[in-house]
């Protein structure tokens, strides 16, 4: 939950209080120590982020490269009912 708090205080320049009140489960203790580890670490959290999105990337890569059986066959599905739909216009 670390990195989704950092996101919300980083990029959306949530305040912490507006942060624990999206994360009921969280004390204010707590989002207030993810952002404390957060300004004292931010190379290394700036360095896992980018490793994250880095490895996120490439595997959505690889996974439109290949994609599971199901998505295949969704995608005949979606094809098939484009070309139903396209027909049933005609007539």
């Amino acid at each position: 939950m670390k990195s989704r708090q950092q996101y919300e205080y980083i990029h959306c320049r949530k305040t912490p209080e507006a942060i624990a009140q999206k994360f009921l489960t969280l004390t204010m203790a707590q989002v207030d120590a993810t952002i404390l580890y957060y300004l004292e670490n931010q190379e290394t959290v700036g360095k896992y982020v980018g490793d994250w999105l880095e490895y996120c990337l490439k595997s959505e890569a690889e996974y439109d490269r290949n994609p599971s059986p199901f998505v295949l066959k969704m995608r005949q599905i979606k094809e098939q009912n484009k070309k139903s739909q396209q027909l049933d216009r005609v007539y």
